[in-house]
């Protein structure tokens, strides 16, 4: 081979190689620009993916926070309307209390006899307000025959000559006021309150 074809074969051999490595850092270029864009994407992704549960949460939050202020509301003007409710039936017992009439006296009676019977012994103290001491005071006799057919035993009563500050009803207890049952108008409406508070409730606001 002469010179000058070992020129030219080596030269092509040169530009074959030249070739092949710029094809090769071409291929490895393209492969590292495709990562790394594939990298960038999912960087992307994933900070929008953070960025949305970010602003999920923080809705989720403010959301949460207007719900329990709703609740918050709708709790103070239902315990505001029951609180009408109740002051109205207040007053209206009052009334009847004042009324002097007779289906007042018997819930009078009815009120001390229920006292007798949920308390036992055979000595008792009626204590109740000045207006309707004059009341017991003429009945209790009969108030006494009744709570001792009903305790099927004697029954001996004391009316208090101290006055009970309440609306209406009585407080019995045992002779020696260490158990006592009230039966006053505040106690009744109270315990209306407690059973029927929440079926108030219920009728007032249903819930959907």
């Amino acid at each position: 081979m002469s010179i000058e074809n070992l020129r030219v074969s080596l030269q092509k051999s040169v530009e074959l190689e030249i070739q092949n490595i710029l094809q090769k850092a071409r291929e490895e270029a393209e492969r590292i620009m495709n990562e790394a864009k594939m990298k960038a994407e999912r960087m992307k992704k994933a900070k929008l993916e953070d960025r949305i549960e970010e602003v999920k949460k923080k809705e989720e939050n403010e959301l949460a926070t207007i719900r329990s202020n709703q609740r918050l509301k709708l709790l103070k003007a239902k315990d505001e309307i029951l609180q009408e409710i109740f002051v109205e039936a207040r007053k209206k017992l009052e009334e009847e209390a004042e009324s002097a009439k007779p289906r007042y006296f018997r819930f009078l009676q009815e009120s001390i006899v229920a006292g007798l019977t949920r308390l036992s012994g055979e000595r008792f103290v009626i204590f109740t307000n000045e207006r309707d001491m004059k009341s017991i005071e003429k009945a209790l006799e009969g108030i006494e025959t009744k709570a001792t057919e009903m305790k099927k035993g004697n029954v001996a009563l004391e009316l208090s000559s101290r006055n009970l500050k309440t609306i209406g009803g009585a407080l019995v207890c045992t002779q020696d006021q260490n158990r006592c049952y009230n039966d006053t108008i505040e106690a009744r409406l109270e315990e209306y309150r407690e059973i029927h508070a929440s079926k108030a409730i219920e009728i007032l606001f249903k819930e959907e």
